[in-house]
């Protein structure tokens, strides 16, 4: 997280809250329920807990949502070192009205209403009390949404944090929070692997401008969309969101590549993943659609221009050392060809497998992927057609 640590800031909050949630040995239950939370927050704060204090200060606002340090020290803490993970049930009991943020549930699947597979979005009504200014460019954002996943419905962990600049863009912080939930499922689904970043929480920054070209970047833990208020297609929108979640998920491979950019893994990633959510993963289109509020219908066309190039410059050449070792742009469409190849014949579990194989010798040397890819290719099923279309695809065809 990008939030300079400010130790004096938090003692400063916990004196504070400490002195106003004093009450009487012979207080009532919920005064002393109340009192309690209170004094473990602040022993949290002491031990630089950050996830123990929130919980604890949920707990004492469940109590008395009236009294402002609990309310204070919910804020605070979000605002200067975001808790990594939350007590569900804590957070269900809070009052619906009245608190100085929104908490809204969102199932990560369309269609499961009961489904333990929830996006929970924190967010402030105000503004940031200290514009919070992103590590690359040092510009300011005055806003934020905090995004958290469960997968069992006891525990939320925080996935990101969004940042933007004006209230114009609240709508598409949540949409693209919710999208990437629903993407981060499908990784975690088809992979069966850690991401690359071992899940670490990381931050999104939704930029009015750009400092060259629009589109986007990662950088450490942070993920870039510029020029956020030019049109761009729903699918491209999608694509862009799966390319820069994929830096930060996918093992990286390459680093010489001269085209389109030096890593191979934002590219393969949003291929892979697109695709799997067209095929149905984590809940396929409905999902998409109900998280991102906009259209997949320009799936088709991705899958054209982006999907079956690859996989034919890879069947072209088959197998192939020298095809590998290319590190032009030809090259490293000759590397997606081969892993999307693999994910049709051997199966999305073997992506995995091979990428982490080149991870685990400390490298991303794109020339390490063909012993593993060998292996995998010689133990696929002989009657597994690779790459066929998915069913929408072949109607689309068939009508014209």
């Amino acid at each position: 997280m990008p939030f300079i640590f400010r130790p004096f800031v938090l003692l400063f909050v916990a004196l504070f809250l400490s002195a106003a949630s004093l009450v009487s040995a012979d207080a009532p239950n919920g005064a002393q329920s109340y009192s309690s939370a209170m004094q473990d927050a602040q022993a949290a704060i002491a031990n630089q807990d950050y996830s123990a204090a929130f919980n604890s200060y949920l707990l004492a606002a469940e109590s008395d949502s009236t009294q402002a340090a609990a309310i204070a020290g919910i804020m605070s803490t979000l605002e200067q070192n975001t808790p990594s993970s939350i007590d569900i049930a804590t957070l269900l009991k809070l009052p619906t009205s009245g608190l100085p943020f929104d908490i809204s549930f969102q199932n990560t699947e369309a269609g499961s209403e009961h489904s333990l597979y929830k996006t929970i979005f924190i967010a402030p009504h105000d503004s940031l009390p200290n514009d919070q200014e992103d590590p690359v460019e040092n510009w300011p954002f005055g806003s934020a949404v905090y995004v958290y996943t469960t997968h069992n419905g006891i525990k939320a962990n925080l996935l990101c944090t969004i940042y933007y600049q004006t209230t114009d863009y609240v709508d598409l912080a949540h949409r693209i929070g919710s999208l990437l939930a629903v993407i981060d499922n499908t990784y975690i689904e088809k992979m069966q692997a850690s991401r690359a970043d071992n899940h670490s929480p990381f931050n999104v920054w939704l930029c009015s401008t750009a400092p060259v070209s629009n589109g986007g970047e990662q950088w450490q833990n942070n993920i870039y969309f510029y020029d956020i208020g030019d049109d761009r297609s729903s699918i491209e929108w999608i694509r862009e969101i799966a390319h820069e979640y994929s830096h930060l998920a996918f093992r990286p491979v390459g680093g010489q590549y001269t085209f389109p950019e030096a890593f191979a893994n934002g590219y393969l990633g949003e291929r892979l993943l697109v695709r799997w959510l067209d095929r149905g993963a984590a809940g396929g289109i409905p999902s998409v659609e109900a998280a991102w509020k906009r259209t997949f219908g320009g799936y088709p066309n991705f899958e054209h221009l982006l999907i079956t190039p690859a996989i034919a410059e890879y069947t072209s050449h088959g197998l192939s050392k020298a095809e590998l070792g290319r590190r032009d742009g030809t090259g490293m469409r000759y590397m997606i060809g081969m892993m999307l190849y693999i994910d049709d014949t051997c199966g999305s579990a073997s992506v995995g497998s091979i990428l982490q194989s080149i991870a685990d010798q400390h490298s991303s040397d794109p020339n390490l992927l063909f012993e593993p890819a060998r292996i995998a290719l010689s133990k696929a099923p002989k009657d597994v057609k690779p790459h066929q279309p998915a069913s929408h695809i072949k109607k689309i065809v068939t009508k014209n």
